[in-house]
């Protein structure tokens, strides 16, 4: 399973999920220049949570060749080449000798930190999920911003405050 690595989003989660949910022996996490250490602090959050994980560091250049082709007839297109750094990492319950041998791999951490288990992954998911239901019930009691007109009233007097002393427009 592989985990692209955005601006935005709950990474660390999501590998948890797939280590302890699915069930899956390894997760690879790829990203581009500047998400490259959002990744690398993915990785290392997963491997200090997750008890025996191998990890396989690559670096890799991608060329990419811009074509931009003229508007107007007798012009020439233009190819501008440019290189992407990627990163990818693999977290890996069991790596292969390949993998053992690889430049960038490193061996399961041996602290005796708090790793995660499947079980107690379990119950924190089961805790998130009834908070969320308690959060949901809260705001069934109460009806949205919308329905209580707070909103409304408030854009009401803004424009009002904005029109005073200024002529009207016709």
């Amino acid at each position: 399973m592989v985990i692209y690595i955005f601006y935005s989003g709950r990474y660390v989660a999501r590998g948890l999920t797939l280590f302890f949910g699915e069930d899956k022996q390894s997760v690879t996490i790829k990203a581009a220049e500047r998400l490259i250490e959002k990744a690398l602090w993915v990785a290392e959050v997963l491997r200090r949570k997750v008890a025996g994980l191998h990890q396989i560091i690559s670096i890799n250049e991608t060329k990419i060749v811009d074509v931009y082709m003229p508007r107007e007839e007798g012009l020439v297109k233009v190819e501008k080449e440019r290189f992407l750094t990627v990163v990818e990492v693999v977290l890996t319950r069991t790596p292969t000798e390949e993998q053992k041998k690889a430049a960038g791999y490193q061996a399961p951490l041996k602290s005796e930190g708090e790793f995660l288990t499947k079980e107690s992954w379990e119950r924190g998911e089961k805790e998130r999920a009834e908070k969320r239901e308690q959060r949901d019930a809260r705001r069934g009691e109460r009806p949205p911003r919308e329905e209580r007109g707070e909103r409304q009233e408030r854009q009401e007097t803004r424009g009002e405050e904005r029109r005073r002393g200024r002529p009207e427009r016709r």
